[in-house]
């Protein structure tokens, strides 16, 4: 008995720290906040999906990766997430991939024969001449079939369109183009059966281009779509 007492208070002896020796305590270790950031932007790199300048998330949740990365490194005793910086820098470089992918599609696609491809920024007036509503070489595709890439306003309706409104970027978007002007929208008008519902990717239209800088409703342009895409 005496021999079993002894040596369970040996066992509990050296499995306690030395008397009068000072117990280091747990030290506490913040979480790198540009490391949340970087993830919370990797995350939000699908935006990317809907227009090029959504490419600025996956490059700045890259950059903040990085550097949170640096600093985590230098300072192991009082940072923590190194797991969450590495995890932003991934879903930026895999959803910014995806989003400049699919962008980078959808811009080269060909356009179709017979077609002229127009960018937004031939539509705009020079802001150098005051009164101007069209630019005078527009007017040279009047009539003309024309090929249009651009993104859907949003409307009351939502199905079965026949014609919507056809803007250079989502026009609901804080980051794109809020409150776009006259001359940044086309009224598109279906003709024959095509018929499509509201979608926030992005469109192609092909049609002809009708020009009235006195237009009631105050847009100039209209294509008579006979292709969409």
């Amino acid at each position: 008995m005496t021999n079993q007492a002894h040596i369970a208070d040996n066992t509990v002896a050296a499995g306690s720290p030395p008397h009068g020796a000072d117990v280091e305590p747990l030290r506490y270790r913040a979480v790198s906040r540009m490391a949340v950031t970087s993830l919370v932007l990797g995350a939000l790199s699908l935006l990317t999906l809907f227009g090029w300048l959504f490419a600025l998330i996956p490059i700045s949740g890259l950059i903040l990766g990085w550097a949170a990365r640096r600093v985590i490194l230098d300072n192991r005793e009082e940072l923590s997430g190194l797991g969450l910086a590495y995890g932003g820098m991934a879903m930026s470089l895999l959803f910014g991939g995806m989003g400049l992918g699919w962008l980078t599609y959808n811009y080269f696609e060909p356009v179709p024969f017979g077609y002229q491809l127009v960018e937004y920024a031939e539509f705009q007036p020079d802001r150098n001449v005051p009164g101007q509503v069209v630019p005078p070489a527009i007017y040279d595709l009047q009539d003309k079939k024309v090929f249009v890439r651009g993104y859907m306003a949003p409307s009351r309706r939502m199905l079965n369109l026949k014609e919507f409104i056809l803007c250079p970027a989502l026009p609901d978007c804080t980051f794109c183009i809020p409150d776009p002007q006259k001359t940044e929208m086309i009224l598109v008008k279906l003709t024959g059966d095509l018929r499509t519902d509201f979608t926030t990717n992005m469109v192609r239209v092909g049609g002809r281009l009708k020009i009235d800088p006195d237009s009631p409703n105050g847009i100039p342009y209209t294509i008579e779509a006979d292709y969409l895409r």
